[in-house]
């Protein structure tokens, strides 16, 4: 498109301005040198230069206002192509205006991405291009998509986020045979978008392209550009580092496309679930995705039995249960695990997934409890020995006949806060009430809450408070004082 709006202007290039000023000066040269009067050839030649300053004047008005029209022309394209590819627009009527030059009725939709453009601009770390740099950008990728698949189809380009959404009409299909030769213009395509990636990388700029099947129809063009999304979105999820990634491929795979989306987002809020502990929502993500792999459970038995193995373990994992080295505790929860491993039924293997969850779910219960009262003599140990200036997780996981590390991570997973910052908290408020009922030197106070000298004292309250503990002092003692 953008070939096409820069031969509207050609006639007017500064080298053919220069070759027709040069034309009229020989002309009119030649002319007074015939009629021989000097006089008449001063006077020609200058007004000859005075034209030419004049004209130059004008090419250069007249060219910012094509350059204008052409922009504004541009931009009017870009708008009515990113309405047909997200169908805000019917399918029917001229869109000549949107897809100049468009030779068949078959349409593919390529996403490139501008994956990593450290080594273009680095100082931009891992923002986004901005907007005066990504028209050179924006350039590059045109100019370089163009000219690797014009020789195959025709390309419309829409600007999206550090990349282009592409608009291919494809040509050379043949009616007689839709899919092979869908599947070798596509090939074809990607073959293009390599070699345009390649050019893109001199530049500094990684980047990576996926591409979508052909749709018959302009009607479908928004059905092409939601799968080339789709892939793109899988392509993520599934770390698939191909600089090219044909639909078509995807498409041999087992299971459908739209499946595979389906279990990487399942397979995500089960995590998620296990994360939170929300045990319903485990039970009923479970459901859905043995729904979903049930479909191809009488392909790939084996395959379905691999995956679920897989996902108990990495729950059991969150939970922080070794299915090797268990505590007695967890025996039972193992048990029910193993047992996954002696069944081929797809009914049975449902089913066992289903104790094994209500499994967890009741020794997670039953931990929770026995953690909740670990939790309550843990700071009940700190609110009773705030004042010892050795304390310490360690101290505390002796009375308490656990691990320092398991009394940090316990308090931390329960209340959001470190032993460090409970030992401060409690200090700090016992400092606060002698600060308030008192009149005990900063010495003394630091001295019965535990910390070793005025400093410690002042730079705790610096950290929880944001002031010193005089500060504090002067500001409380007012206050109660009206």
């Amino acid at each position: 498109m953008e070939q096409q709006s820069s031969n509207r202007g050609a006639f007017l290039s500064p080298n053919r301005i220069a070759w027709i000023c040069a034309g009229w000066v020989l002309f009119f040269g030649c002319a007074a040198a015939v009629l021989g009067s000097f006089r008449l050839y001063l006077g020609v030649l200058l007004a000859l230069a005075a034209a030419c300053v004049g004209g130059l004047a004008g090419y250069r008005y007249y060219g910012r206002l094509l350059h204008s029209n052409l922009e504004l022309d541009r931009a009017c394209r870009t708008r009515l192509l990113e309405k047909l590819l997200s169908g805000d627009v019917p399918p029917e009527g001229d869109l000549t205006v949107a897809l100049p030059g468009c030779q068949s009725d078959y349409f593919a939709v390529a996403e490139l991405q501008c994956i990593d453009f450290s080594g273009y601009l680095p100082e931009c770390g891992d923002e986004h291009i901005p907007h005066t740099e990504f028209l050179q950008v924006d350039l590059w990728m045109r100019e370089y998509v163009s000219a690797r698949l014009m020789p195959q189809c025709l390309p419309y380009f829409v600007p999206a986020l550090d990349g282009m959404e592409i608009l291919i009409n494809v040509t050379g299909i043949d009616a007689r045979d839709l899919d092979a030769s869908s599947r070798e213009r596509v090939a074809e395509i990607c073959r293009g978008l390599q070699a345009a990636i390649s050019d893109l990388d001199s530049h500094g700029l990684i980047c990576g392209a996926v591409v979508s099947t052909v749709y018959n129809g302009r009607e479908n063009i928004v059905k092409a550009r939601q799968e080339a999304l789709e892939l793109t979105s899988y392509a993520e999820l599934m770390g698939d580092s191909s600089p090219v990634k044909n639909a078509y491929d995807q498409a041999e795979n087992p299971v459908e496309l739209s499946d595979k989306l389906l279990r990487t987002e399942l397979e995500k809020r089960f995590m998620q679930a296990v994360t939170n502990r929300n045990f319903e929502q485990m039970e009923s993500v479970m459901d859905s995705f043995m729904d979903l792999e049930l479909r191809t459970a009488s392909r790939y038995p084996d395959l379905l039995k691999n995956r679920l193995v897989m996902h108990m373990e990495q729950m059991l994992s969150a939970c922080s249960i070794s299915v090797v080295d268990y505590e007695a505790e967890e025996a039972e929860v193992v048990a029910q695990y193993r047992k996954l491993m002696d069944l081929t039924s797809a009914q049975k293997l449902r089913d066992q997934c289903t104790v094994l969850i209500q499994t967890l779910r009741t020794y997670e219960e039953s931990e929770q409890r026995q953690r909740s009262d670990k939790v309550t003599k843990a700071l009940d140990f700190i609110s009773s020995h705030y004042d010892d200036p050795g304390i310490s997780a360690e101290m505390i996981g002796d009375a308490l006949g656990v691990s320092a590390s398991y009394v940090s991570r316990m308090l931390r997973q329960n209340t959001g806060m470190g032993v460090v910052d409970h030992i401060h908290d409690a200090r700090l408020r016992k400092a606060k009430a002698l600060l308030l009922e008192t009149d005990l030197s900063l010495d003394e106070i630091a001295l019965q809450v535990g910390f070793s000298s005025r400093f410690t004292l002042t730079r705790s309250f610096k950290r929880y408070e944001e002031m010193t503990p005089g500060a504090w002092r002067d500001a409380h003692s007012s206050t109660s004082a009206k």
